[in-house]
């Protein structure tokens, strides 16, 4: 369940939910461990900023893993005009935030790689003139080539895999889509409160903060909110089911 207010809900493909379910950062997370397993929320113009926004989700591995692209969060094309954004974790255990547009598609990576099996959270933000990856709270690298309006090809956001593979294993939890760039200081905002109050709601973690502030896309995995969907609670109303 997207919990934004935008309402772009997505269905969880290729395995039973309650298998799925598991201890998250912030409550339940939904954890893959299997390739054809993924969320998929459909394709609509509130998740696919052009201009600024901010792509973050909490992801633990389940095994330590060498070789292969895994893909936390991607609304990307990953195999011909690769339009879109995308979280992903290197071969070499190195971060990196892709975006493409008309003129191509470049990444922000991380000098700084993670073979353990803790919690990490990853931030991707992007504006007019920078795209930034952020690495459990603190600024991690940046680019600036190839800056354009993000462009898209009418893809679905998938959770756990990009459109054509590169799955990942080990669990996701608290994605979020913000049709603007958080600042630093927003960022380290939004990851202590994923390390300050394990168990607190999303309305107590954002009561007050500017955090609720340009969020499109918000899916918390939290028991309430996958049943025979996954909701999203932005608002938007775009509910999907399970496939």
């Amino acid at each position: 369940m997207d919990k934004s207010g935008y309402g772009n809900n997505g269905g969880f493909i290729g395995g039973a939910t309650s298998s799925a379910k598991t201890a998250g950062k912030l409550g339940q997370g939904i954890r893959f461990t299997d390739p054809s397993h993924q969320v998929r929320i459909p394709d609509d113009a509130d998740i696919s900023p052009t201009t600024a926004g901010t792509v973050s989700a909490w992801v633990k591995d389940r095994i330590t893993r060498t070789g292969g692209w895994q893909v936390f969060v991607s609304k990307y094309d990953c195999l011909t005009d690769r339009d879109g954004y995308a979280l992903v974790k290197q071969p070499d255990n190195t971060f990196q935030f892709y975006l493409g547009g008309a003129a191509g598609a470049d990444a922000a990576a991380t000098t700084i790689s993670y073979t353990d099996l803790g919690w990490h959270h990853v931030v991707g933000t992007w504006n007019a003139t920078s795209r930034d990856i952020y690495l459990d709270g603190v600024y991690a690298g940046t680019d600036n080539v190839d800056l354009q309006p993000v462009t898209y090809d009418g893809l679905d956001l998938t959770i756990g895999s990009c459109d054509s593979g590169y799955e990942y294993d080990g669990t996701v939890d608290d994605v979020r889509v913000y049709n603007r760039d958080l600042s630093a200081a927003e960022v380290a905002q939004l990851y202590k409160s994923g390390t300050s109050d394990l168990n607190a709601s999303v309305t107590k973690l954002q009561n007050g903060s500017s955090l609720a502030t340009g969020l499109v896309g918000h899916w918390t995995f939290d028991n309430l909110d996958v049943t025979t969907r996954i909701t999203d609670r932005s608002g938007n109303g775009n509910h999907g089911g399970y496939i």
